[in-house]
């Protein structure tokens, strides 16, 4: 009885030890995330707003030019829209774990709100709102822009849907030496990531301060 009482005493030391320890690694980001936000808004902000302003001027001429450059930016918008991150759910479900999965869905919630909480606290207009020659058709958002929610979304729901799809695989079939692989992964979907924030500017309804503050 003693043992078993000593054993369940070490074991919930070491437990409350881990949850201490991811209390203080959350703790930490938020600081480093707040952090973040201020910088970016006393430092990063006007002259990233003020170039992106001119920018999407070009952008929006060029596309009007060339038409399919307009439709190729609205697909890879997609992928931080309803329609990729229900797609990033579905892959969890189906090959991730239980465990996993809960996470990925979990992500879902906490994306919202958090995007959208510090998006009512700093209350920064997109490009669109500001300058009224930037034409958007199918941009019918008029929330805030800062930070940019394709961007959050997709940055928060791949990276991590991806990373524990490898994880599971890689524990289930024993693989060896699969890092590199898995850091070629994360790199190629990182680019597509990068290409989705591209296109957020490209189509004025985000500027390039927006899209930075989704990836952090």
């Amino acid at each position: 009885m003693q043992t078993i009482t000593l054993t369940f005493l070490i074991d919930f030391k070491t437990l409350s030890t881990k949850m201490d320890d991811r209390y203080l690694t959350c703790v930490g980001l938020l600081a480093l995330y707040f952090g973040w936000v201020q910088f970016e808004l006393h430092v990063l902000n006007a002259p990233l707003y003020a170039l992106s302003l001119e920018h999407i001027k070009l952008f929006r001429a060029h596309a009007e030019q060339h038409k399919y450059m307009d439709v190729l930016m609205t697909a890879l918008s997609q992928v931080g829209d309803k329609f990729g991150l229900f797609g990033a759910m579905c892959i969890s479900h189906h090959f991730n774990n239980e465990g996993n999965s809960f996470i990925s869905s979990l992500q879902i919630c906490v994306f919202v709100l958090i995007s959208q909480t510090v998006k009512s606290i700093i209350r920064e207009p997109r490009p669109l709102m500001v300058d009224g020659t930037i034409q958007v058709e199918d941009c019918k958002h008029m929330e805030f822009g800062n930070p940019s929610s394709h961007v959050y979304g997709a940055t928060f729901m791949w990276i991590t849907c991806l990373y524990l799809l490898c994880k599971d695989y890689i524990y289930k079939h024993k693989i060896r030496g699969a890092g590199s692989r898995v850091a070629c992964l994360m790199l190629a979907t990182f680019g597509v990531l990068v290409l989705l924030a591209f296109s957020r500017v490209y189509k004025g309804v985000h500027s390039y301060n927006q899209v930075l503050s989704g990836f952090v």
